[in-house]
């Protein structure tokens, strides 16, 4: 079944966004809808990473993300949340596996190169977060309105 997904480019990878694009299509997963580049708020970030709040952590990633521009993509293909998730490797570069996004371009926990929505309600949450309905094909959101 074709699903589609969030995933970004960090500021600190942004100008390797091509490399990782083409990552992505080799692994059979295309970009459905972009932005490029986009941009942060402090405001946007914060509503994004909501479920850190409160951690020793979180002001580092909202720096981090809000730092420079972004590559933001609706990304879809068979199993696109799962197969996105395995490519871009573990949260820590270093525990990411040979070939992932993270172990390639992934500096630190934070500055990790590439974030990706890690369920079908993180999808649907982050996407209207970052688009705006009118920006969204109908196709891609009759997917994503069903989750």
């Amino acid at each position: 079944m074709c699903e589609y997904t969030l995933g970004f480019v960090k500021p600190h990878a942004y100008k390797h966004r091509r490399e990782i694009r083409k990552m992505i299509e080799r692994a059979g997963l295309s970009i459905a809808v972009e932005k490029d580049p986009y941009e942060f708020t402090k405001e946007r970030s914060g509503v994004h990473y909501e479920e850190h709040m409160g951690k020793p952590f979180y002001s580092q990633i909202i720096d981090s993300v809000t730092n420079g521009y972004c590559a933001l993509w609706i990304i879809g293909g068979e199993g696109a949340i799962l197969r996105l998730s395995e490519l871009s490797g573990e949260t820590n570069p270093k525990d990411a596996a040979e070939g992932t996004i993270r172990r390639r371009f992934g500096e630190s926990m934070t500055r990790n190169a590439f974030h990706r929505a890690d369920s079908r309600r993180s999808v649907k949450r982050e996407i209207y977060l970052h688009f705006d309905p009118e920006e969204i094909p109908e196709n891609v959101k009759k997917v994503i309105n069903a989750y």
